[in-house]
């Protein structure tokens, strides 16, 4: 099983939109697969949403960075928000949705609940 700092340097460089492609194609495959039949409650499988920071850099690298300070340091960093599914079936991810950037120097972006929103939002409507 990787490590989480495996799983971050990795989503450094990887595209999100190849990786939403591959997740949607994991979750059909499931679905085909009948793995989401077992392990419901009444019928409805759970799921939740927890956000993560995904990495921090002492420098910008991206316009898109949301900028920390800790102990009188500042940080730069990309955060989102995951839906996964939790309980005796497969802990797959559903979706993701990242916390939108900064937009002034000394602001640190939205936090994770307004991502979170959007997140159940786009799932509610599905």
């Amino acid at each position: 099983m990787p490590r989480i700092d495996s799983i971050r340097n990795s989503l450094k460089t990887i595209d999100l939109d190849i990786l939403y492609r591959i997740n949607k194609n994991i979750i059909n495959k499931s679905v085909r697969n009948k793995v989401l039949d077992g392990g419901t409650i009444s019928g409805y499988t759970v799921a939740a949403i927890d956000g993560t920071n995904l990495f921090n850099n002492q420098s910008p690298h991206c316009d898109d960075c949301i900028l920390k300070t800790n102990k009188g340091k500042e940080y730069y960093s990309h955060s989102c928000t995951v839906m996964s599914l939790i309980g005796e079936c497969a802990n797959l991810v559903i979706d993701y949705e990242m916390v939108k950037h900064k937009t002034e120097p000394k602001d640190t972006g939205e936090g994770e609940l307004i991502a979170a929103r959007r997140l159940l939002n786009r799932h509610i409507r599905d």
